[in-house]
């Protein structure tokens, strides 16, 4: 969960109301990820949506 100060650098969810944004920061986690780590496979349903924060 992130904290409840936590002010999103995605455009996205900078565009969202904050309500919308209160309500999905319970199920948001901050995550790091290594160079070339792969994030989803093909064919593979979609089980994870990233926003970018830097990169």
């Amino acid at each position: 969960m992130l904290p409840s100060d936590y002010s999103p650098c995605d455009r996205l969810l900078q565009a969202l109301p904050h309500n919308n944004l209160d309500r999905l920061r319970p199920q948001m986690t901050l995550v790091q990820h290594s160079l070339r780590q792969n994030l989803h496979e093909p064919e593979a349903p979609i089980a994870t949506v990233y926003f970018l924060e830097t990169g």
